[in-house]
């Protein structure tokens, strides 16, 4: 999309979109690098830590089948996912260019 010109690659860079399975790193990043963000916010905490399996998963009864489990997971996630990227991100690229 930023090779088509759909996208600024800055923004693209500093779109945070959190799901579970982010790094302090990563976190870290989206909030330190963003001249916008870095100033309004302030990091108290941040920690990782390992999930134990299967715990809180509302798809767990699929788990030994990848096939089904990732294809539920794939509707979850655009269940909420398509309206943030939407108006989040889309939109407001839609706006600069």
């Amino acid at each position: 999309m930023i090779d088509d010109g759909l996208i600024g690659a800055d923004c693209l860079r500093s779109f945070l979109f959190s799901l579970w399975f982010m790094t302090e790193a990563e976190a870290r990043h989206a909030l330190e690098e963003n001249s916008e963000l870095k100033d309004v916010f302030e990091i108290c905490q941040i920690s990782v830590e390992p999930a134990p399996l299967k715990a809180d998963d509302i798809f767990k009864e699929h788990i030994e089948d990848p096939h089904t489990y990732a294809k539920k997971y794939v509707g979850y996630i655009r269940a909420f996912a398509d309206s943030t990227l939407r108006t989040q991100l889309f939109a407001s690229q839609m706006r600069q260019l």
